[in-house]
């Protein structure tokens, strides 16, 4: 390669040119470089904030239904929870079938007699209807009385058995009433 020295001054003009050009374009790349990685750094961050708030929404929207229901909160399956959300007049069919668990726990020999009771509560702007039975007597024929269940259209909202000890034991049951499609009675 001739020296720069030996080089025409066209071809000399030629060269400076290309330095300078190069001198001028290569830090003007390298900053839209730097510029595009910002870019993209930005806007992956924008990003996962977006997911994080959305996940912070979530969380108390949660903790929110936790404190209002606890058990609702547990329930994973939305279409289970909704059955448990009763509406507001269902208390005839819960009675009905207290009525039936009240005869096979009295069946049962349990003593004293059992007491029922209806009642309506409003959680988090939800009206469930249940109705709690308490029952004391012996903890295997509690259990045995208990063993058919309950109706396909209810719900075991809580079931404790308190042992007293001589092997009695006090029961607490509440039940709530399970929505349907079409069998829902609006105040």
């Amino acid at each position: 390669m001739k020296p720069l020295a030996a080089l025409s001054p066209r071809a000399r003009r030629a060269v400076a040119w290309t330095v300078t050009g190069l001198a001028l374009v290569l830090p003007l790349l390298a900053i839209a470089g730097w510029a595009w990685a910002l870019a993209g750094e930005h806007a992956s961050r924008a990003q996962r904030l977006a997911e994080l708030r959305a996940l912070e929404t979530r969380v108390v929207e949660a903790r929110a239904e936790a404190t209002a229901n606890p058990r609702l909160a547990l329930i994973a399956d939305p279409d289970l929870r909704a059955s448990l959300r009763s509406p507001s007049a269902a208390e005839a069919r819960l009675v009905e079938q207290g009525d039936a668990l009240a005869a096979r726990l009295e069946a049962a020999g349990l003593q004293p007699a059992l007491s029922q009771e209806v009642e309506r509560v409003t959680l988090g702007g939800v009206e469930e209807v249940r109705m709690r039975l308490t029952a004391r007597g012996d903890a295997a024929a509690i259990l045995e009385a208990l063993g058919g269940g309950v109706a396909p259209d209810l719900r075991v909202f809580s079931f404790r058995l308190e042992p007293l000890g001589d092997g009695e034991a006090r029961l607490r049951l509440v039940l709530v009433r399970a929505t349907s499609g079409g069998d829902e009675d609006a105040d």
